[in-house]
C-alpha cells in the first residue's frame, strides 16, 4: 500500500504480523530510525528485528511464524490465510510445536476464532512483560513539565520562505515529547511587545520574554545556504542562568527537505532534554507540515499572527493562501474556520472545519485534540465535549500548559468553576510568569466566589504586567464585595488609565457601581460617554454591553419608549447570547413581548444547549413581566434543566416568591447568594454586573417573610444599605415599609 500497487489478503497477513511484533517488543523497531516515515521506507527493504533479538523470552517457532508475516516479498509470506491458521494450530499454550498434530479446523472458522484468542492471548502476555523494566534499567519517573520558547530563525539564507514556517514546524515537532511543552508564538510576541514595541523575536528577546513568562528553555535557530542546500542549526538555551544546553544541526540538500532536518533536529534536541520515550521519538509520517508544504506554512503563520491580533479578515486571506498551496492542510482549514467564525460567516465557518475534521489523520494527536477542542468550544458551544476532549489531551500530554488552560475555560463555560480554578492553576503553575494564565486563574476565581484569591492573583499579575487590563477586574470585585465601593472605584479608574481597551471596560465597571447602589441619572451619564467612545473605536462587545445598561436605565425611569428604541442597537451589533438574554428581558419588560419571543425562538434553533437554556431564561422573564408566574417558573426550571444558570436560579426565586411558593424560593435565592461570585458578571463575559446583586436580598427578605423567619428583616437593611440612596428603584419603598415596625 505505501508503494502504490495493488494488495490482496497478504497484506492483512502483513498487518497481523506487526500487531504481534509489538504486542511483544513494543515499537522498538522504531528506534533504529529517524522518523516514522523512515522506518516505514526501511520496511520495505528488510523486515523488523526479529521479535527473540529484542524479547529473548519469546519461543523459537512463534518468532518463525511472525518473521514470516512480515517478509518484505508478499510471495514469501503465508499465501493463504488457512496456511497461518494452521501453523497457529500447531503451537501448544507455551508457543513451541506440538508433536501431536492436533485436530483439523475448518480455516473460516479458524480465522474469526484463533486468530482473535491469539491475539489475547499475546496482548496479555505481552502486557505482563512490559510491565518489567528492561533488564538492567529502572521504570522511567514522570517528567517534570519543560516547557520552551522558540526564537524566530535567524534567516541568513535571505529566503522569505523560511520567515516563520520554520518556527511552526520545530514547536509541532518538539512537542512529540509529552513533557515538553511550547509557548504560542502568539504570546511570546505579545510579551515581547509589552517589552520593546515592534521588537523582533530574536534570540535575545527570546531570553528576556522567556524569565519574564517562566519558560525553562529558549530554543534559537539559523538557516543558511550550503551549496545547493541549506544548514539547519538549533541551540536549547537554559533560560536562568543563560547557558547553551545541547545544540543540534541538519543538512538539507534541498529546500524541499528542510522540513525533514528540522523533524530530526527536534528529536537530538529532546534527547536532550531528557525525553526518553521511543513512540516521542518519531514524529508522524503523516504530520502536516509535508516537504512539499513550506510555503504554506509561512502563509499559515502569516494568518496566525494577523488572527493573534484581532485582524481576521486579513488572516482569510493568508490562511487561503496555505490550503491554495498545500490542499490538504488541515491546520489552515481550522484557523480559516475560527477567523470566518470571528466575522459572523457562519456557512463558510462551517464548511471550513469540515474540511478541517476530515483531514486530521495529518495532524500530530496533540493537534488532533486541540483543533476538536478549539471547534467544541469556539463553533459547536459543546462544553462538555470540550471538556471531555482536552481532558484527553491533558492525560496524553501532561505538561502541556495551553492544553490545561484551555481545559479550564471549557471547565469555567460548563459552569464547573472549582475545577476551572484547578486547572488553572496547573496551567500557572507551567509558566509561572505568564500574565494570561496567572489572570484567567484569578478570574476564575473570583467567579467561584473566592474573592481574596482572586485579587491576590491579580495584584501578582499587575506587578509583572501593571497594564494588564483585566487583572483590575477580580481587584474591584473584591472591594465590592467587601463593602469597599471607593477601593472599586479606584480600581477601575487604574484600569481606565491603561488605554483605549481599559477606558472602555472601566467606564462599564463605574456605570455597573452606580447602578448598584440606584443610581441610575449618573450611570446613564457615564454610559453615555462611554457609547460614543466605543462606537469610535468599534469596540463592540464595550458598546453592547453599554447599550444594555442604558435601556435598563432608561427602564427603572419608566421610559419604555426609549428602551424600545435602545436595545435594537445593541441586537444591530450583535446576537450573542448575552446581548440576545439581556435584550429579550428589557423588552418583555417594557411591552415589547412579541419581539422577546422572536429572540427567544432564535435561541431556540440552536444547537448547543446553553442556547437552548437561555431560550428558556426569556420564556420565564416574559411570564415575570406579564404576571404569569406558573409560566415564569415552568420557564426557569426548563432553563436549569439544560444548565444551572445564576440567572435562571435568581428568576425562579423571584417567579416562586411572587407565586407564594415561599419554601421553593428561599433555597433557591440562599444559592444565588452563595453564588454571588457568578453576579459579577453573569454572562461570563467579562462585561461588570454587579447590580444584579442587590435585588437577591430584597427577593430572599420576601421569601423568608413568607415563611416567618427573622433573617428576613437583615435582608432588608442589607438591601436598603446598597441601594438606600437610590432614586428611580421600584423595590427601594416596599423594602421600608417592610423593616417599618
Amino acid at each position: 500500500q505505501a508503494r502504490g500497487v495493488p494488495v490482496d489478503h497478504r497484506a492483512d497477513i502483513y498487518s497481523f504480523g506487526l500487531i504481534v511484533h509489538d504486542m511483544f517488543a513494543g515499537r522498538r523497531r522504531l528506534s533504529t530510525s529517524e522518523s516514522a516515515l523512515a522506518e516505514m521506507m526501511g520496511r520495505m527493504q528488510q523486515p523488523p528485528p526479529p521479535v527473540r533479538t529484542l524479547v529473548p523470552e519469546v519461543p523459537e517457532d512463534l518468532d518463525r511464524i511472525v518473521s514470516r508475516c512480515l517478509h518484505p516479498d508478499p510471495e514469501q509470506r503465508y499465501a493463504k490465510t488457512a496456511d497461518l491458521v494452521a501453523e497457529l494450530n500447531a503451537l501448544d499454550a507455551d508457543g513451541h510445536v506440538v508433536r501431536v498434530k492436533p485436530p483439523v479446523m475448518h480455516w473460516r472458522t479458524a480465522s474469526a476464532a484463533l486468530l482473535v484468542l491469539l491475539i489475547a492471548v499475546v496482548a496479555a502476555v505481552a502486557w505482563m512483560w512490559q510491565q518489567r523494566p528492561p533488564q538492567g534499567r529502572t521504570a522511567a519517573a514522570a517528567r517534570d513539565p519543560v516547557s520552551v520558547l522558540i526564537a524566530d530563525f535567524d534567516n541568513r539564507a535571505g529566503d522569505p520562505v523560511f520567515d516563520g514556517s520554520l518556527e511552526q514546524a520545530l514547536a509541532i515537532a518538539m512537542e512529540g515529547a509529552s513533557f515538553i511543552t511550547a509557548l504560542p508564538h502568539r504570546d511570546a510576541m505579545r510579551a515581547a511587545a509589552q517589552i520593546k514595541p515592534d521588537a523582533r523575536l530574536n534570540q535575545e528577546m527570546a531570553q528576556l520574554v522567556s524569565r519574564r513568562e517562566g519558560v525553562k528553555v529558549v530554543l534559537a535557530g539559523t538557516v543558511e545556504q550550503q551549496g545547493a542546500g541549506y544548514r539547519i542549526t538549533v541551540k536549547a538555551i537554559d533560560a536562568l542562568p543563560a547557558r547553551e544546553i545541547a545544540s543540534a544541526s541538519r543538512t538539507a540538500s534541498s529546500k524541499a527537505e528542510v522540513l525533514d532536518s528540522i523533524a530530526k533536529v527536534a528529536t537530538e534536541l529532546r534527547g536532550a532534554l531528557g525525553d526518553k520515550d521511543i513512540k516521542s521519538s518519531t514524529i508522524a509520517a503523516e504530520e502536516t507540515f509535508t516537504a512539499s508544504s513550506l510555503d504554506a506554512v509561512r502563509e499559515y503563520s502569516l494568518a496566525q499572527d494577523l488572527a493573534s491580533a484581532g485582524k481576521d479578515e486579513d488572516a482569510v486571506v493568508h490562511y487561503r493562501k496555505a490550503t491554495e498551496i498545500d490542499a490538504n492542510f488541515g491546520r489552515a482549514y481550522s484557523g480559516w474556520a475560527l477567523s470566518a467564525f470571528s466575522l459572523g460567516r457562519q456557512d463558510e465557518a462551517r464548511t471550513l472545519w469540515n474540511r478541517a475534521l476530515s483531514l486530521m489523520n495529518r495532524m500530530t494527536d496533540r493537534e488532533k485534540y486541540r483543533t476538536l477542542g478549539l471547534y467544541y468550544v469556539a463553533v459547536a458551544g459543546d462544553y462538555e465535549k470540550a471538556v471531555e476532549n482536552y481532558s484527553m489531551l491533558v492525560k496524553l500530554y501532561p505538561a502541556d500548559g495551553v492544553g490545561h488552560s484551555n481545559l479550564a475555560v471549557a471547565e469555567f463555560l460548563s459552569l464547573n468553576f472549582a475545577k476551572a480554578v484547578q486547572e488553572g492553576q496547573y496551567a500557572a503553575s507551567i509558566y509561572p510568569k505568564n500574565a494570561k494564565f496567572r489572570n484567567n486563574l484569578a478570574l476564575y476565581a473570583m467567579y467561584a466566589g473566592d474573592f481574596d484569591r482572586g485579587a491576590t492573583e491579580a495584584r501578582a499579575v499587575l506587578e509583572q504586567s501593571p497594564g494588564y487590563v483585566k487583572a483590575f477586574l477580580p481587584l474591584a470585585a473584591a472591594a465590592v464585595a467587601a463593602d469597599k465601593l471607593p477601593d472599586a472605584r479606584a480600581a477601575y479608574s487604574n484600569m481606565a488609565r491603561t488605554g483605549v481597551r481599559g477606558a472602555s471596560l472601566a467606564n462599564m465597571g463605574l456605570s455597573d457601581l452606580a447602578l448598584y447602589e440606584g443610581r441610575a441619572d449618573e450611570a446613564a451619564a457615564t454610559l453615555t460617554k462611554g457609547i460614543a467612545d466605543d462606537r469610535r473605536e468599534r469596540n463592540v462587545a464595550g458598546l453592547t454591553a453599554k447599550y444594555i445598561a442604558l435601556a435598563e436605565t432608561q427602564l427603572l425611569a419608566g421610559r419604555n419608549k426609549d428602551v424600545r428604541a435602545t436595545v435594537p442597537l445593541a441586537l444591530k451589533e450583535s446576537r450573542a447570547e448575552s446581548v440576545m438574554v439581556a435584550s429579550a428581558s428589557l423588552l418583555a419588560r417594557a411591552g415589547a413581548v412579541d419581539e422577546a419571543r422572536k429572540l427567544s425562538a432564535e435561541l431556540a434553533d440552536r444547537v448547543p444547549n446553553q442556547s437552548h437554556a437561555y431560550a428558556a431564561v426569556i420564556d420565564g422573564e416574559i411570564g415575570l413581566a406579564q404576571g404569569k408566574f406558573v409560566q415564569a417558573i415552568e420557564g426557569f426550571r426548563r432553563a436549569l434543566k439544560l444548565a444551572d444558570l445564576w440567572l435562571a436560579r435568581f428568576g425562579l426565586g423571584v417567579a416562586e416568591t411572587q407565586a407564594g411558593l415561599f419554601a421553593q424560593a428561599e433555597p433557591d435565592l440562599e444559592q444565588c447568594l452563595k453564588r454571588r461570585g457568578e453576579a459579577t458578571a453573569v454572562f461570563l463575559d467579562d462585561q461588570p454586573t454587579f447590580r444584579e446583586l442587590p435585588p437577591v436580598y430584597y427577593w430572599l427578605g420576601r421569601a423568608q417573610e413568607g415563611l416567618q423567619m427573622k433573617s428576613a428583616a437583615d435582608h432588608y437593611r442589607r438591601y436598603l444599605a446598597i441601594r438606600g440612596g437610590a432614586t428611580l428603584d421600584p423595590l427601594l419603598e416596599d423594602a421600608r415599609k417592610r423593616t417599618t415596625p
